[in-house]
C-alpha cells in the first residue's frame, strides 16, 4: 500500500482512504454497519495536500497521515464484512507523530510509530510478499524455469577406438553439452 501512495497509484490499485470527519463528537464514534451513510457523515474521503513528501537521504519519503485512516481494500474479499455494503477487507491505521517514513520500495522506517487494526493486522498482509515484489519480473522468472526444464546436461566421451579389451589404455576427451530436450505434446 505504501509503494502504492508513493506512485500516486494507490487507487488504481484498490486502496481508499477514509478518515474521521472533523469536529466529530464521543457519539460519532457508534457508527451503522452500511458504509453509504457514514460516507459524508462520520467518514470523509482523506485528503493530505501534500501526502508524499521526499526526505534525505534521497529514496526516503514521508507519507503524511494524521488521525485515524479507514482504509478499504476493493481488490480483495473479506472473510468478515465489517459494512454490509462493503464486501472487502477493512483496515484502520494510526500512526504516531503523524508521518511514516518509507523508502521509494515501501519498506516502512519507522514500524513503532504504526498501529495497525481490521484485516491488515489479521492476515499481517505486509509480511506476506517481499519489499522488492515484482509480478511482471516474477512471471518472467517462472517462465525461466519452465524453459529451464526443457534443457538437461549431457557429458559426451571421445575415445580412440570403438573397443578395448581388459588391459588396453584408453584415450578419452570429454565434453559438457546443453541439450534442448524436445517432447512430443
Amino acid at each position: 500500500m505504501f509503494r502504492a501512495i508513493l506512485n500516486g497509484s494507490q487507487e488504481r490499485e484498490g486502496f481508499y482512504l477514509y478518515g474521521d470527519k472533523g469536529g466529530g463528537s464521543a457519539s460519532r464514534n457508534m457508527r451503522s454497519d452500511i458504509f453509504a451513510n457514514e460516507l459524508g457523515n462520520s467518514v470523509v474521503v482523506y485528503k493530505a495536500d501534500p501526502l508524499v513528501t521526499p526526505t534525505s537521504p534521497p529514496g526516503q519519503y514521508f507519507i503524511n497521515l494524521k488521525g485515524r485512516i479507514e482504509i478499504h481494500y476493493q481488490k480483495g474479499f473479506a472473510q468478515a464484512n465489517t459494512y454490509k455494503d462493503a464486501p472487502y477487507p477493512i483496515s484502520w491505521l494510526e500512526v504516531t507523530g503523524g508521518k511514516v517514513k518509507v523508502r521509494e520500495n515501501g519498506m516502512v522506517m519507522n514500524p513503532q510509530d504504526l498501529i495497525f487494526s481490521g484485516d491488515m493486522d489479521r492476515k499481517r498482509i505486509s509480511n506476506l510478499l517481499p519489499l522488492d515484489y515484482n509480478a511482471q519480473k516474477a512471471i518472467q522468472l517462472q517462465d525461466l524455469a519452465k524453459t529451464a526444464k526443457n534443457y538437461q546436461e549431457k557429458v559426451y566421451l571421445h575415445t580412440d577406438k570403438p573397443y578395448y579389451y581388459a588391459g588396453d589404455q584408453v584415450f578419452f576427451q570429454g565434453l559438457f553439452c546443453l541439450w534442448k530436450l524436445l517432447s512430443a505434446g
